[in-house]
């Protein structure tokens, strides 16, 4: 997990197995994936021992999404081919 805030925008870039083969995780297929996601509005201060991540309250949602994975690393002409979402909000900073 990896993320970075620039010019008001986040970007989190994430990665795992496509099956973990942990019953609790829920296996990445080819194809439309749904993707759950929360945000706070405080970043924790991980350094200090009270430096809780606090509840999200309604800032949560899903978004369906087509997750696609390469037996080798992706070539331009691959990148072509890949679809994007955004979630724009105003005002937000995300701890990662």
């Amino acid at each position: 997990l990896q993320g970075r805030e620039q010019n008001g925008w986040t970007c989190i870039q994430f990665k795992r197995l496509l099956d973990t083969c942990d019953s609790m995780d829920v296996r990445i297929k080819s194809g439309t994936n749904v993707i759950i996601f929360a945000y706070g509005l405080v970043d924790p201060d991980l350094s200090r021992p009270d430096g809780d991540i606090f509840y999200h309250g309604t800032r949560r949602g899903t978004r369906m999404i087509p997750l696609q994975s390469y037996g080798n690393s992706p070539t331009e002409d691959k990148f072509s081919e890949l679809d994007s979402f955004e979630f724009r909000f105003n005002n937000v900073s995300v701890a990662c």
